[in-house]
């Protein structure tokens, strides 16, 4: 493989055979999932137990109907 002038040629063929399968998969699922607050809603919920008990609330009132 040669880099010449910012290029980068791929190899006609690539080794996959010691491989590992899955190696980081529980690693990426494991972790929870980002999400944004609008701005409005973060001066009402400031942090991650205060957006689950709403959840939590709303939860329970909707089931109940």
């Amino acid at each position: 493989m040669k880099i010449e002038t910012g290029e980068y040629e791929m190899p006609a063929e690539i080794d996959f055979s010691k491989g590992i399968r899955g190696k980081y998969y529980q690693r990426a699922t494991g972790r929870p999932l980002p999400i944004d607050i609008e701005p409005d809603l973060r001066e009402r919920f400031p942090d991650a137990h205060s957006v689950n008990e709403a959840l939590r609330r709303y939860l329970e009132l909707t089931s109940k109907v």
